[in-house]
């Protein structure tokens, strides 16, 4: 009887069948080891990757670190805008807008991108009032269609921005849109 089957039969046929099985486990041990070998080598690439992973961690910090920056009003602060339309012509002294800001804004009418159109020309040159919580803080001046800007504020969050039409009407001006550019 040979050493390499558990079996409570002591026939010849058992014995057989116990000595050829040893000789597929031996093929079987060959597979292992081929596979072993190539769980070893990808082992070996997500260790690698491990390495990759790490240095694009790091380039995600200093990425987040950059917009983070930005957001909270860094250098190249993000824009923040605000569009305002009224169709008719506008009567004297009319609030054409009041804007309670949600976040801290800064305002550069005369220097930043600020626009204003009208759709029918003014034919003197009325001046629209921009305020901050009461307080003019610039002026928007139309001449023909086209307005011009001029001031410059910083508002906090809750501060209320105002836009108010001119102390005399204009007879012709009519359909003015404004956006009032600014950063956060």
């Amino acid at each position: 009887m040979t050493s390499y089957f558990h079996t409570p039969w002591q026939d010849n046929i058992t014995q057989y069948k116990a000595e050829h099985m040893n000789e597929p486990l031996g093929d079987l041990d060959a597979e292992l080891y081929a596979v072993s070998g190539e769980v070893q080598g990808l082992l070996s690439d997500v260790s690698s990757l491990e390495g990759d992973v790490s240095a694009l961690d790091g380039t995600l910090t200093s990425v987040s670190g950059e917009l983070a920056a930005h957001l909270a009003g860094g250098e190249g602060s993000a824009p923040y805008d605000i569009g305002l339309y009224y169709s008719g012509e506008i009567p004297a002294g009319m609030i054409l807008l009041r804007f309670p800001l949600p976040r801290a804004v800064d305002f550069d009418f005369g220097g930043g991108d600020s626009q204003a159109v009208a759709g029918v020309g003014a034919t003197g040159s009325p001046v629209f009032s921009i305020k901050k919580d009461g307080s003019e803080v610039g002026t928007i001046t139309f001449s023909g269609a086209a307005g011009t800007f001029s001031g410059e504020a910083s508002f906090t969050a809750g501060e209320v921005l105002t836009v108010v039409g001119p102390a005399t009407a204009d007879d012709t001006l009519a359909g003015i849109g404004f956006a009032l550019s600014g950063t956060r």
